[in-house]
């Protein structure tokens, strides 16, 4: 077996967060807020040895990462989700170096086709070497 596969992983996860911005190559997205929903799922190394404290030296303070995420979001105004989900990660592997061992970002424009509950970009990153 692997090295890989023999490490034990913790997922941190914040699931369906909303947030209204401009984000769209159309003429009306780039004036008209939308709605945008992010989830995302961060692989740590084991982290029980946080888990019975305060302490989050070892571990990523959730709503920390969902404000970053939400102001890149709304700072960015990104014409396409593709460049705003790259923008996203360079952002949390800056804020939190050598901490994520995997990433999934998902992002989701829902009212977008009628006919679909939502249309999205799903990214997934693994850094470890």
């Amino acid at each position: 077996m692997s090295d890989i596969a023999m490490k034990n992983y913790d997922c941190i996860m914040v699931t369906d967060y909303e947030v209204n911005c401009i984000v769209g190559i159309l003429p009306e997205e780039r004036i008209n807020k939308q709605k945008l929903i992010f989830s995302l799922e961060m692989y740590l190394e084991c982290i029980n040895s946080t888990s019975d404290s305060f302490d989050l030296t070892k571990s990523i303070n959730y709503a920390e990462a969902s404000e970053l995420i939400e102001n890149t979001i709304l700072e960015s105004q990104s014409g396409t989700l593709e460049y705003l989900g790259e923008l996203c990660i360079q952002n949390l592997l800056v804020k939190y170096p050598n901490k994520i061992k995997k990433l999934v970002l998902t992002l989701n424009k829902p009212d977008i086709i009628a006919k679909a509950r939502s249309v999205g970009v799903r990214f997934v990153r693994n850094f470890e070497s």
